[in-house]
């Protein structure tokens, strides 16, 4: 099973990664919060960051992967609203004429809403933004390093590896999920991290 890499370039707002990019032995995909690699794949361009370093100096950290199953996510919605930056000029000035396009909008006079950007997934107590574990649930044999606060999630997946930043607080609303280290021997690959969901209005605070 391939992985679509530019997915998870999808937001990127450096132009050094709206594609993926090699470096090394991998070809790297990112938009600043998640990055995955694979192993190389000829064609792509080599002009990137330098991820390989970002990663291996993540890796130094003690742990292991193991399986996690991503808890069930409610379905996508997209609605489309007024762009507050030019009230629904499409237009990036107030002057008569004009035909310079709205940054926030590119012109549309409105923008999009992802029901996703109103969600956490919050794995033992650490939040992660819904769209991107959204993007992990696609990836085929999908293991996870614990997480830890403010520390990136460090993932594996067949055929490459990845890291996920954390969000700094929960959204409005949060899904949970419980996180069990393996116990009395058991191995890793055998444990079911996840054993409970909640979806919860978010108050200001964490558990």
């Amino acid at each position: 099973m391939s992985v679509e890499l530019q997915k998870f370039c999808e937001n990127a707002t450096n132009c050094r990664i709206k594609r993926p990019f090699n470096k090394g032995p991998w070809t790297y995909a990112t938009n600043g919060h998640i990055m995955i690699r694979v192993p190389l794949i000829a064609g792509f361009r080599d002009d990137g960051p330098n991820a390989e370093k970002l990663y291996d100096d993540a890796m130094k950290a003690d742990g292991e992967c193991v399986a996690f199953a991503i808890p069930a996510l409610p379905p996508v919605t997209i609605d489309s609203e007024e762009c507050s930056k030019c009230n629904g000029s499409g237009s990036k000035h107030d002057c008569p004429g004009c035909t310079c396009e709205c940054e926030e909008c590119e012109g549309a006079g409105e923008v999009k809403t992802n029901s996703d950007k109103a969600i956490s997934v919050q794995i033992g107590k650490v939040p992660f933004a819904c769209e991107y574990i959204r993007l992990l649930g696609e990836l085929p044999g999908l293991c996870l390093r614990e997480p830890a606060e403010e520390k990136a999630l460090l993932f594996k997946f067949d055929g490459g590896e990845g890291m996920l930043m954390p969000l700094r607080t929960t959204r409005l609303k949060t899904i949970k999920a419980k996180w069990r280290r393996p116990e009395n021997g058991e191995a890793a690959s055998h444990q079911t991290p996840l054993d409970s969901q909640d979806i919860w209005a978010a108050q200001g605070g964490r558990e």
